[in-house]
């Protein structure tokens, strides 16, 4: 069955990006599989790292400091979690997600391993530097 749904939306381009995330999609990535770095604002990666936890945080930095990609393994291995641990630092993003926040990076469940675009890498690097330093 196939459905076609035409929607019309205005606002900036953090707004359109929290409602499309909010319907399942991500702006952006047209098969919304992909990372939003197009849209990935400095003000949507402020918003997302002050919504995560600590844990989190020390998960996104380190995704994103070895972007393009890195394993599943190794994140859990630098966070010193286990496979059950690193779930629960990992649904924190999935909160701020059901809250209309960008999540900056994709899972590929086949190879296990987080991919982030490199600009929206830089993005979160220094959402992460201005939230540690108070400004953020």
């Amino acid at each position: 069955m196939n459905v076609r749904l035409t929607l019309e939306m205005e606002g900036t381009s953090e707004e359109v990006s929290a409602w499309l995330n909010r319907l399942g999609g991500q702006a952006g990535a047209a098969d919304g599989a992909g990372s939003a770095s197009e849209t990935f604002a400095p003000a949507i990666a402020d918003q997302l790292v002050r919504r995560i936890t600590d844990d989190a945080r020390r998960a996104l930095r380190f995704i994103a400091e070895n972007a393009p990609e890195v394993s599943w393994e190794d994140v859990q291995e630098h966070l010193g979690v286990t496979g059950i641990q690193i779930g629960g630092v990992m649904a924190s993003f999935g909160f701020a997600e059901n809250a209309g926040i960008t999540r900056p990076y994709s899972k590929d469940r086949a190879r296990r391993v987080y991919t982030i675009d490199p600009h929206t890498a830089e993005v979160v690097l220094e959402a992460l530097d201005r939230f540690e330093n108070g400004s953020g």
